[in-house]
């Protein structure tokens, strides 16, 4: 306490010595004066608002009894503020104050409330007196909503979180309960609002007012969220009387806070509480919006931009967003909101109607982001087509554009741009938008940036490429070509698109796009004569060139953990027995880096009950196979030459060979090249194997399927052409014939050692099991055949060694097909998995399945 404090209190407690002996209210209120000045200069001076020396039990006794008994002085004369002297009214502003100042100290809330000084002061209001333009009544009625936002939201956390004030509750130990809201306060706010002609300050705190009970306590929140109230707020907003509606940080803003609190704290709230529904609100809100646009003669951007925000911030920051996103949807949101955009257009300006499509794209990825749900129900209600319409009614700017592409990828913010993370495409509907956008988009700068930006985002991964294929990116990129042709500004942006086709259309590309494709050789353009005929033709070439051996042209994806082929145990093969010839597993895969720590990826898992077969990708993508024995120790041979989850495809034999009856040869080929040769201990398999491919083995039902695999008969995703140029396999060392060292650890401690086993989340294409050992000769020959041949099976000695083989093109719903002439009762399950399928392709042209 420095000098000046401690002189203060010494005052203090004089008057209060003072007023002890006269028993005169003049003593007491000059008591209050200072009272109340000296914790408004400690405020300013930005002491803490729970100060100790405002306990009530460091305050002179009876101080709180006494201002109460004056309270109710004039509740028993019934005398209304109107009616009072001057030196009265003085008299009850003090009092009011003394009460906020005492409210300061979160403790003394409890005791103040107990007092029923809410209500006293509520009788001796004349409100309907407002409308006179009483200074004195106002500076009554604005200290009482003071003291009501301390007894309500005693921690300020209405003001620190719509105010940007500091908050309070952050440092208290013991919080403490707010005040609890009467029917006297909903009575209060509800008179006051009805004053005609109230001024803006009033309104103002009357708003702040319901947000401090909102936020004080959901109890409260719930007693107060009521369609009286919602009544009041929505008139306020469309009261076109007040002028100052167009302040940015007056009444506006306030309003719009409490429409976002209510929806909010609503939809946490237990639904017995409620006396409104999320929707209902939300409905309401909108309804006013259109209403106060309707009765404008212009639009007003600073009146309409941030209703987006609003609807941005009620999304933002929920425990259960998909919850009040599907509130969302039943109130028609945003099928509403562009119909409101179309009419915001006809009279705003290109400068504000650009900023209005920046809040509503803002908005609108908010909405959609990380959801199924929302993006399927947005598709149906408003459709992208639509979107795009209302876009291109103003020339973007190169922010709004940067904004639909982070929607694509569903990044969170500008700091994770460039990260490898957020370039994944979440939402191929806003690429086609932007494609088909780039024909009117009249800026060169604009529509340069953008094609590139497509390019890039489109070609970036494989996974991109497929998801690109999968939603029509080519048609849009060719029908855009058509449109860009004919205009020199938009040679480059011409170029750019041929590219992209280029790429996606080696990947996959559908008969009806080809037919596209073809047809702009017909139409006229700016090019010089016979440049546009080449480009088109080198565009052929370049998707027709020969397959490569990297490349699959219809193959299983398994996207998720629980993704798998279970393959029946119906067989136990002679070959891996003990003593038998051994055994080969051969694949084609494509797999990504792993996101997941402490897992293990299963390429294959061949198990019986005293032991089995294992390989797996470790969490930084190497290879592993293990042995499991009789012992229960699980045996495990390293692959550490090269990484296989390099997102590119990669040939992988695995070959068990019984050397003796204790020891088991590996050798592991990896595209065609012997990496590893190992020894393992030997198991003698008794019982029946239980096999599984691209996943683990488990006792527990099998999931819900998600996506069912592509019947042959089916309409396919188009046909895969060509190959990937210079496609890069990874360098790997020397192959070695010596035996390395082997990790052995118990097998019930093989998940901390090495992971947990999960999917692969991969791709797979031709699944083989043979019943003897592969040499390199065989191993090379199938290599040089490629990813898509398995005619090297049947017209082999290989033929009659095969246990089973799985095609992505021999599916019948969920059932992969046996192909191998071993036996026929071998038909595996594709669960959480489905198939990519190629159309077949004769020479030049495609023929549809």
């Amino acid at each position: 306490m420095d000098k000046d404090q401690f002189q203060e209190m010494g005052q203090l407690q004089k008057l209060w010595g003072e007023f002890l002996k006269t028993k005169d209210d003049v003593a007491f209120f000059a008591y209050l004066r200072l009272f109340v000045d000296c914790y408004q200069r400690s405020l300013h001076r930005g002491d803490s608002r729970d100060d100790d020396s405002l306990k009530l039990s460091n305050l002179p006794e009876n101080l709180l009894s006494k201002i109460s008994s004056h309270l109710m002085y004039y509740n028993h004369k019934e005398t209304k503020v109107s009616m009072m002297t001057e030196r009265q009214k003085k008299n009850i502003i003090m009092v009011i104050q003394s009460l906020s100042t005492l409210s300061r100290n979160a403790h003394n809330v409890a005791l103040i409330a107990s007092l029923s000084v809410v209500t006293s002061i509520y009788h001796i209001l004349d409100i309907p007196s407002l409308q006179t333009g009483d200074h004195v009544l106002k500076q009554i009625v604005m200290e009482y909503i003071l003291l009501l936002e301390k007894l309500f939201d005693p921690y300020s956390t209405w003001y620190s979180r719509f105010h940007n004030s500091v908050s309070c509750e952050e440092n208290a130990t013991n919080k403490e309960c707010p005040a609890a809201v009467d029917g006297v306060t909903i009575t209060f706010i509800c008179e006051c609002f009805d004053v005609p002609h109230l001024d803006y300050e009033l309104r103002s705190k009357l708003i702040d007012l319901i947000g401090c009970v909102i936020s004080g306590s959901e109890r409260n929140a719930m007693l107060i969220i009521t369609e009286a109230i919602l009544d009041k707020l929505c008139n306020a907003l469309t009261d076109n009387n007040l002028e100052v509606l167009t302040v940015p940080t007056g009444l506006r803003r306030n309003i719009f806070s409490c429409f976002t609190l209510m929806v909010q704290t609503l939809h946490c709230a237990y639904p017995g509480m409620r006396q409104m529904e999320v929707h209902d609100i939300i409905s309401r809100y909108l309804s006013t919006i259109e209403l106060v646009h309707a009765s404008s003669t212009s639009a007003n951007p600073d009146f309409f931009t941030p209703l987006f925000d609003t609807l941005r911030l009620m999304i933002s920051n929920q425990r259960d967003s998909e919850g009040l996103k599907a509130s969302f949807n039943s109130a028609n949101v945003f099928e509403r909101v562009v119909g409101f955009v179309s009419k915001f257009q006809e009279s705003a300006s290109s400068s504000d109607l650009l900023n209005f499509h920046k809040a509503f794209i803002s908005c609108l990825s908010s909405f959609l982001y990380r959801s199924k749900v929302s993006k399927t129900a947005f598709k149906q209600s408003v459709g992208y087509n639509k979107l795009l319409d209302v876009l291109k009614t103003v020339p973007p700017d190169k922010a709004l554009l940067l904004q639909l592409v982070d929607m694509a990828v569903e990044r969170p913010d500008t700091s994770t741009a460039g990260n490898a993370e957020y370039n994944k495409m979440e939402n191929a509907a806003v690429v086609s938008l932007l494609v088909s956008w780039l024909p009117h988009i009249p800026s060169v700068t604009e529509h340069v940036w953008l094609a590139r930006k497509i390019f890039e985002l489109a070609t970036v991964s494989d996974k991109n490429r497929i998801t690109c294929c999968d939603n029509g990116i080519i048609y849009s990129a060719l029908k855009s070509v058509e449109l860009c042709a004919q205009h020199k500004q938009f040679t480059k942006v011409t170029g750019i698109l041929m590219c992209l086709v280029e790429k996606l259309g080696a990947l996959s590309i559908t008969a009806v796009e080809i037919k596209l494709l073809v047809s702009l050789l017909q139409i006229e353009t700016c090019y010089a004569q016979g440049s546009f005929t080449k480009r088109i033709l080198r565009a052929f070439s370049y998707m027709m060139e020969e397959q490569r051996i990297g490349r699959a042209l219809s193959y299983f994806s398994l996207p998720i953990e629980s993704s798998v082929i279970r393959v029946p145990d119906d067989l136990k093969p002679d070959s891996l027995k003990k003593g038998g010839g051994g055994f080969s597993f051969h694949t084609w895969l494509c797999a990504e880096p792993s996101q997941q720590p402490s897992t293990r990826r299963v390429i294959y898992s061949f198990q019986a009950g005293n032991g089995g077969f294992e390989s797996f990708l470790s969490h930084e993508g190497y290879l592993h196979v293990a042995m499991t024995t009789e012992d229960k120790n699980f045996h495990v041979v390293d692959v550490p030459e090269m990484v296989l989850a390099d997102e590119h495809w990669h040939m992988l034999d695995v070959v068990h060979a019984v050397s003796s009856s204790s020891i088991w040869k590996v050798s592991v080929y990896i595209d065609g090249t012997l990496i590893k040769k190992s020894s393992m201990a030997a198991v003698n398999l008794k019982n029946k194997l239980s096999y599984s491919v691209g996943g683990p083995i488990t006792d527990s039902a099998a999931p819900p399927v998600r996506d069912s695999c592509n019947n042959p008969s089916d309409k396919s995703i188009g046909s895969f052409l060509g190959g990937i140029k210079d496609r890069m396999f990874g360098k790997r060392k020397k192959s070695t014939e010596e035996a390395p060292v082997m990790k052995t650890v118990e097998a019930e401690y093989q998940h901390e050692v090495f992971g947990k086993p999960i999917g692969l989340c991969g791709d797979l294409v031709t699944i083989c099991l043979f019943k003897c050992c592969l040499t390199a000769d065989q191993v090379s020959q199938m290599y040089k055949k490629g990813a898509n041949h398995t005619e090297v099976f049947f017209s082999s000695s290989l033929r009659s060694e095969v246990v089973f083989q799985y095609h992505p093109k021999m599916c019948s719903g969920q059932r992969c097909v046996d192909m191998s002439a071993y036996t026929r009762s071998m038909d595996g399950t594709l669960v959480n998995g489905h198939t990519i399928l190629s159309i077949d392709c004769v020479g030049n042209y495609v023929l549809p399945s």
